[in-house]
């Protein structure tokens, strides 16, 4: 569904789509050089093998100058402790919440 929304509103140059976690984490390690680097990453707080928490542990050696993509958690609830794991992470930059709509990527953009 998200794939319909970004690519039938043309909002976006290039589109990558990754099942799991640990498969978008090794394609952002292979896009490091900041020409290559995506403008902005949306991952589950519920993916499979990677979920989004891990995954954003995982950058947790990088800072925003080395990796200058906006990364958004996307999850179906953003209280309490999502929200509050969320000041660990300082690559985080907001919260989506589910469903997505085109109006919420477009806020983004």
């Amino acid at each position: 569904m998200f794939r319909c929304i970004v690519e039938s509103h043309k909002l976006v140059d290039e589109f990558l789509e990754f099942e799991n976690g640990a498969d978008g984490y090794h394609a952002l390690m292979n896009r490091l050089d900041p020409k290559q680097q995506p403008d902005f990453i949306m991952v589950d707080v519920s993916m499979p093998v990677l979920d989004g928490w891990g995954f954003l542990e995982k950058l947790g050696d990088f800072t925003q100058d080395q990796l200058r993509t906006k990364i958004y958690l996307i999850s179906s609830s953003l209280v309490g402790a999502n929200q509050h794991d969320s000041k660990r992470f300082p690559l985080l930059s907001g919260f989506i919440s589910k469903p997505i709509s085109v109006d919420k990527i477009c806020a983004l953009l």
